[in-house]
């Protein structure tokens, strides 16, 4: 017998038969034991009917991860999060799906039982990689009911994930400050040397995740291997589905909307659920195709986002399809749905016509962030391209350094580079080197206000195939001056013809010194 705290169960709602085009739950819980005999599948009379039945559900299997398939028409987060607590396990452990909503509007009845497996079995995947949340990842909020009656009645509230920070991973006390720069809610800020989070502020929206160069922010319900977990299923070739499959990136709200319009579903899109369409970096963008996803598509939400971030989204959209339409000739493989209701439906109901690229090792996580390097050199020579072009645009995830000859090697910006991409070498005490790596460039641009010359530093957000492939590139490097008497460095040849210039020749006996003698032996006399 399989230990149940360890196993995934899977309940249907038997309800399923009634909505949309429908869905026969008995065919479709035969489906997913066929495929993965460890699953516990059950099916349940309307588990959306509040959290008592589902609560009941939950109990009879004993498991302590759950996928629950929904018609979604009355589903509410609150009654699954309930149940989930009075079952006794985390409530984000429970991973609802909405086949109503989604495999019920497949219009053919194999498409739709094959899309309904592949979207279990894609949550089964994603809830196995899930690790739990604690306390001060738990956010509540009330959701907006309307009407008098809830005046007078007390709150349901609805717990929504928060992050939480690893402080052994965290670059803020070196100046890092990517998530707190990408927060749009200001919810992030510094003190101390340390990230902290306004719960009240925080939405959310998990773009602090996706930001984090060091992957030091914890979010449950959407880290890196849980979405590469479900992603990687979805498109696994061995399972019955459409030949050529698309992820389908939606936000909850978007979920939301979706559940009350009349609308068909091409079997070829396969949903993805993230926070918010603002946390979808380029590199997120990107990996479903790494992964061998035909078409990546996105679906904004209907109603005003509240993490604003519309213009962003737009932005990188574009940088992907500027990328492919160089290196594959296909830019529509990344496509943001319209925002209009009826270029909305023909999307949805489109037709997917490209199979993907197959490519020979799949990365153990293409979501995670140091992995992204990898994902754009990838893609971008999937077709059999070359790496010897680059793509000038707002939104490259990655940038090139330049320095003129006006560099003094001071480091300054090394110093102020919270990712090592600049790094100054002492080359054995003959030579100094300034180097960049494109690779490690989160794009911050701190480096600039540090350089104390005017007009000698200069990042351009352009993304290198070459550069990125080559890795750390030499930017300046120059002779040393030693110490006369201990022979120790001093400076730079060019530190030292800056100070030159600085001083002048009223002062030449003064520079005569320094460059002669470091600190410490400037004092001693003979």
């Amino acid at each position: 017998m399989p230990d149940r705290n360890s196993t995934v169960a899977v309940l249907l709602d038997r309800q399923l038969s009634t909505s949309g085009y429908g869905l026969d739950p008995d065919v479709l819980a035969e489906r997913l034991t066929e495929i993965d005999s460890s699953l516990l599948v059950e099916i349940a009379d309307d588990l959306e009917s509040g959290s008592g039945a589902l609560t009941e559900a939950i109990i009879h299997t004993g498991a302590r991860r759950v996928v629950v398939g929904l018609p979604g028409q009355r589903f509410r987060v609150v009654d699954v999060q309930q149940a989930a607590r009075n079952a006794g396990i985390d409530q984000f452990g429970i991973w609802p799906v909405e086949l109503g909503t989604l495999s019920c509007r497949v219009a053919d009845p194999e498409d739709r039982v094959a899309h309904a497996a592949l979207m279990i079995l894609g949550s089964v995947e994603r809830t196995r990689a899930y690790r739990g949340s604690r306390q001060q990842n738990l956010r509540p909020e009330r959701p907006s009911t309307g009407g008098l009656e809830s005046l007078f009645s007390l709150p349901e509230l609805e717990y929504r994930p928060a992050p939480t920070v690893r402080r052994d991973r965290c670059r803020a006390s070196k100046g890092c400050r990517q998530c707190v720069d990408g927060c749009p809610h200001n919810a992030l800020r510094i003190a101390d040397g340390q990230v902290r989070l306004r719960k009240q502020d925080c939405t959310s929206c998990g773009i602090c995740l996706s930001a984090c160069p060091t992957e030091a922010i914890n979010f449950p319900t959407a880290m890196p291997a849980e979405t590469h977990q479900q992603v990687t299923s979805l498109l696994d070739e061995s399972m019955d589905g459409p030949d050529e499959r698309g992820i389908l990136f939606v936000c909850p709200n978007t979920m939301r909307n979706l559940a009350a319009r009349e609308f068909d579903l091409s079997p070829g899109w396969l949903p993805v659920e993230v926070p918010c369409l603002g946390m979808l970096t380029v590199q997120w963008l990107l990996a479903p195709l790494r992964l061998g996803a035909g078409a990546v598509g996105l679906v904004p939400c209907i109603d005003n986002c509240r993490s604003g971030q519309i213009d962003q989204i737009r932005q990188r959209v574009s940088y992907c399809q500027a990328l492919l339409r160089e290196a594959w000739d296909m830019p529509e493989a990344v496509q943001l749905a319209p925002t209009t209701e009826t270029g909305l439906w023909a999307f949805l109901a489109d037709e997917l016509t490209f199979a993907g690229y197959a490519f020979e090792d799949e990365p153990e996580c293409a979501f995670r962030y140091d992995a992204r390097v990898d994902v754009v050199v990838d893609v971008a020579a999937a077709d059999g391209a070359d790496l010897d072009w680059s793509i000038a645009h707002p939104a490259s995830p990655f940038a090139s350094v330049r320095a003129t000859d006006g560099c003094t090697l001071c480091g300054s910006c090394a110093a102020a580079c919270p990712a090592d991409a600049l790094q100054l070498f002492e080359n054995g005490s003959a030579e100094t080197v300034l180097t960049f790596d494109s690779r490690r460039c989160v794009t911050c641009e701190q480096c600039l206000p540090a350089c104390p010359e005017s007009g000698v530093l200069h990042v351009d957000r352009t993304t290198d195939l070459a550069l990125l492939a080559d890795g750390r590139a030499t930017l300046h490097r120059d002779a040393v001056n030693l110490c006369e008497r201990c022979g120790q460095p001093i400076s730079t040849n060019k530190m030292m013809g800056r100070i030159a210039e600085l001083l002048g020749e009223e002062h030449a006996s003064t520079l005569n010194v320094i460059s002669r003698y470091c600190t410490n032996c400037r004092g001693i006399s003979g």
